[in-house]
């Protein structure tokens, strides 16, 4: 009987030890995937400059820029934080109040 306990517990133990490496593993998986991945500014530079000049100096909307850009924990990046960097870079906010505008923020780069 003692021996079967012992063999139970060298089980337990090692079930343990694999579970907290393969999370250990996974942590530091995802970790990783944060960190490479370049801060907005960065992203919005690298967008506009490889797009051509046409496509680049006209009004852009949040959720079109949204689309285009990665985001640190999920896979967009929240609106708020695309209009933070948008003013820090200076692009300008407007409203499009014409009939096929319908009201909506168009953001105008510098």
């Amino acid at each position: 009987m003692k021996a079967y306990k012992e063999k139970l517990l060298a089980i337990v133990e090692e079930l343990q030890a694999k579970e907290q490496a393969s999370s250990l593993r996974k942590a530091s998986e995802i970790n990783n995937d944060v960190d490479q991945r370049p801060p907005l500014e960065q992203q919005i530079d690298n967008l506009m400059q490889s797009l051509p000049p046409v496509v680049r100096f006209r009004p852009w909307t949040i959720q079109e820029l949204r689309l285009r850009l990665n985001g640190r924990f999920k896979r967009y990046p929240s609106a708020g934080d695309i209009g933070i960097v948008l003013q820090s870079l200076g692009w300008t906010r407007r409203r499009d109040w014409t009939n096929a505008g319908r009201g909506r923020r168009i953001w105008i780069p510098k």
